[in-house]
Protein backbone atom coordinates (compact mmCIF):
# COMPACT_ATOMS: atom_id res chain seq x y z
CA UNK A 1 0.00 0.00 0.00
CA UNK A 2 2.69 2.73 0.62
CA UNK A 3 5.81 1.33 -1.37
CA UNK A 4 8.75 2.53 0.66
CA UNK A 5 12.08 0.53 1.31
CA UNK A 6 13.39 3.78 3.45
CA UNK A 7 12.50 2.13 6.63
CA UNK A 8 14.14 -1.36 6.27
CA UNK A 9 17.37 0.62 4.92
CA UNK A 10 17.33 2.44 7.29
CA UNK A 11 16.77 -0.72 9.61
CA UNK A 12 19.41 -2.94 8.33
CA UNK A 13 21.91 0.21 7.17
CA UNK A 14 21.66 0.08 3.50
CA UNK A 15 21.83 3.42 1.84
CA UNK A 16 18.84 5.09 1.01
CA UNK A 17 18.85 6.60 -2.68
CA UNK A 18 16.86 10.07 -3.31
CA UNK A 19 16.75 12.71 -5.56
CA UNK A 20 14.11 16.07 -6.32
CA UNK A 21 11.63 16.68 -8.66
CA UNK A 22 11.90 20.12 -9.35
CA UNK A 23 9.46 20.05 -12.44
CA UNK A 24 6.24 17.81 -13.75
CA UNK A 25 7.80 16.74 -16.84
CA UNK A 26 11.10 15.01 -15.17
CA UNK A 27 8.88 12.70 -13.11
CA UNK A 28 8.56 9.50 -14.96
CA UNK A 29 11.92 9.51 -16.59
CA UNK A 30 13.20 10.28 -12.78
CA UNK A 31 10.94 7.42 -11.73
CA UNK A 32 12.45 5.12 -14.14
CA UNK A 33 15.72 5.27 -12.89
CA UNK A 34 14.42 3.51 -9.31
CA UNK A 35 15.32 6.08 -6.80
CA UNK A 36 14.02 4.72 -3.44
CA UNK A 37 11.97 7.83 -2.63
CA UNK A 38 11.48 11.33 -4.79
CA UNK A 39 11.56 14.59 -2.78
CA UNK A 40 8.52 16.82 -4.27
CA UNK A 41 9.53 20.20 -3.01
CA UNK A 42 6.51 22.55 -3.03
CA UNK A 43 8.14 24.70 -0.31
CA UNK A 44 10.27 26.73 -3.70
CA UNK A 45 8.22 25.93 -6.29
CA UNK A 46 5.08 27.22 -7.82
CA UNK A 47 3.08 23.55 -7.12
CA UNK A 48 0.22 23.34 -5.44
CA UNK A 49 -1.16 20.24 -3.90
CA UNK A 50 -3.88 19.70 -6.75
CA UNK A 51 -0.98 19.08 -9.04
CA UNK A 52 0.61 16.83 -6.36
CA UNK A 53 -1.93 13.52 -7.10
CA UNK A 54 -0.88 12.41 -10.43
CA UNK A 55 3.25 12.72 -9.62
CA UNK A 56 2.38 10.71 -6.01
CA UNK A 57 0.44 8.04 -8.18
CA UNK A 58 2.92 7.44 -10.59
CA UNK A 59 5.84 6.94 -8.30
CA UNK A 60 3.87 4.67 -6.24
CA UNK A 61 2.99 2.59 -9.85
CA UNK A 62 6.99 2.41 -10.05
CA UNK A 63 7.52 1.59 -6.49
CA UNK A 64 9.03 5.04 -5.53
CA UNK A 65 8.20 6.10 -2.61
CA UNK A 66 6.79 10.08 -2.90
CA UNK A 67 7.89 12.44 -0.36
CA UNK A 68 6.21 16.30 -0.63
CA UNK A 69 8.08 18.81 1.39
CA UNK A 70 5.08 21.34 2.34
CA UNK A 71 5.90 24.61 2.61
CA UNK A 72 5.05 25.28 5.99
CA UNK A 73 4.27 23.38 9.06
CA UNK A 74 0.33 23.59 8.62
CA UNK A 75 -2.30 20.83 8.81
CA UNK A 76 -4.05 21.13 5.79
CA UNK A 77 -0.85 21.43 3.97
CA UNK A 78 -0.14 17.84 5.93
CA UNK A 79 -3.03 15.93 5.86
CA UNK A 80 -3.07 16.98 2.09
CA UNK A 81 -0.05 15.44 0.99
CA UNK A 82 -0.78 12.21 2.42
CA UNK A 83 -4.54 12.52 1.05
CA UNK A 84 -3.08 12.93 -2.54
CA UNK A 85 -1.30 10.13 -2.18
CA UNK A 86 2.57 10.81 -0.73
CA UNK A 87 4.40 8.01 1.42
CA UNK A 88 6.17 11.11 3.24
CA UNK A 89 5.67 14.70 4.03
CA UNK A 90 9.03 16.91 4.47
CA UNK A 91 8.40 19.81 7.14
CA UNK A 92 10.26 22.62 6.84
CA UNK A 93 11.29 25.29 9.59
CA UNK A 94 10.72 23.35 12.46
CA UNK A 95 11.53 24.81 15.84
CA UNK A 96 10.34 22.66 19.14
CA UNK A 97 8.95 20.44 20.92
CA UNK A 98 5.27 21.93 20.22
CA UNK A 99 5.79 22.49 16.85
CA UNK A 100 7.17 17.91 16.23
CA UNK A 101 4.10 17.36 18.78
CA UNK A 102 1.81 19.29 16.74
CA UNK A 103 3.21 18.06 13.67
CA UNK A 104 2.86 14.43 14.69
CA UNK A 105 -0.91 15.38 15.68
CA UNK A 106 -1.78 16.08 12.45
CA UNK A 107 0.12 13.57 10.47
CA UNK A 108 -1.42 10.29 12.23
CA UNK A 109 -4.87 8.82 12.31
CA UNK A 110 -5.88 8.49 16.44
CA UNK A 111 -5.18 6.99 18.69
CA UNK A 112 -1.54 8.51 17.75
CA UNK A 113 -2.98 11.56 15.94
CA UNK A 114 -5.76 13.08 14.65
CA UNK A 115 -5.49 12.91 11.03
CA UNK A 116 -9.07 12.75 9.68
CA UNK A 117 -9.26 10.16 7.10
CA UNK A 118 -10.57 10.82 3.05
CA UNK A 119 -12.95 7.51 2.61
CA UNK A 120 -12.83 7.84 -0.94
CA UNK A 121 -8.95 7.36 -1.26
CA UNK A 122 -8.13 4.95 1.54
CA UNK A 123 -11.18 2.58 -0.67
CA UNK A 124 -9.12 2.56 -3.49
CA UNK A 125 -5.99 1.22 -1.60
CA UNK A 126 -6.23 -2.36 -2.34
CA UNK A 127 -9.82 -3.73 -1.23
CA UNK A 128 -8.19 -2.85 2.50
CA UNK A 129 -10.74 -2.11 4.79
CA UNK A 130 -10.59 1.48 6.63
CA UNK A 131 -9.43 0.26 9.93
CA UNK A 132 -6.35 -1.90 7.58
CA UNK A 133 -5.61 1.83 6.02
CA UNK A 134 -5.30 3.48 9.12
CA UNK A 135 -2.90 0.82 10.73
CA UNK A 136 -0.46 0.77 7.96
CA UNK A 137 -0.50 4.51 7.19
CA UNK A 138 0.69 5.11 11.05
CA UNK A 139 2.80 2.41 10.83
CA UNK A 140 4.60 3.36 7.69
CA UNK A 141 3.89 6.83 6.28
CA UNK A 142 6.93 9.01 6.69
CA UNK A 143 7.38 12.30 8.93
CA UNK A 144 10.54 14.38 8.28
CA UNK A 145 11.01 17.55 10.08
CA UNK A 146 13.48 19.58 9.05
CA UNK A 147 15.59 22.06 11.87
CA UNK A 148 16.67 24.68 10.82
CA UNK A 149 17.15 27.49 13.01
CA UNK A 150 19.14 28.19 16.25
CA UNK A 151 16.17 27.42 18.27
CA UNK A 152 15.27 24.11 16.84
CA UNK A 153 19.18 22.87 17.88
CA UNK A 154 18.86 24.43 21.73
Amino acid sequence: MYPSKIRDHLKTGKPVLSTSLSCTHIATPTYNLKPDWVWIDTEHSPWGVESMGSICTDGRKKGVAPVIRIPWNDPSYIKKSYDVGAVGVMIPQVDNVEEVKQAVHDAKYPPIGERGIAPWFAGQMDNLSQQDVVDHANNETLLILQMESVEAYE
